[in-house]
């Protein structure tokens, strides 16, 4: 399927807000946010990223004042490919991947980019 808001030369991959505008969505989504301010609150460092799901800011409790959110449609800040990231090697600190390598088709290429742009202390 693809879309005027994807990236040029990228297909959108599947939307997930009309689940998660559902009870059950919702609710899934308050318990994931709770679990990721959690778990980022306190990782320290420069660049943050976050793979999906692009209207929603999981990484609003992180500290690492650079937080971007990575996507193939708007309103994602990079919109890019998560197989081949156009993101310097060694240069992310931090990385929230929701649900992204149940979804893709290439989850170990997925894998490979992210040991590929994490510095060697960095968090997925």
């Amino acid at each position: 399927m693809s879309n005027e808001n994807a990236a040029p030369g990228i297909e959108r991959r599947r939307d997930a807000r009309p689940w998660y505008d559902t009870t059950l969505g919702t609710y899934v989504l308050e318990r994931e946010q709770a679990y990721i301010d959690a778990a980022v609150s306190d990782i320290f460092g420069f660049n943050a990223l976050q793979f999906g799901l692009p209207q929603y800011d999981l990484l609003r409790a992180s500290r690492i004042a650079t937080r971007l959110t990575l996507g193939t449609y708007r309103p994602a800040r990079l919109r890019t490919d998560f197989e081949n990231l156009a993101v310097a090697s060694q240069s992310v600190d931090l990385i929230v991947m929701p649900h992204v390598l149940e979804f893709s088709s290439a989850p170990h290429q997925i894998l490979r980019e992210v040991e590929r742009v994490l510095i060697p202390e960095g968090m997925c």
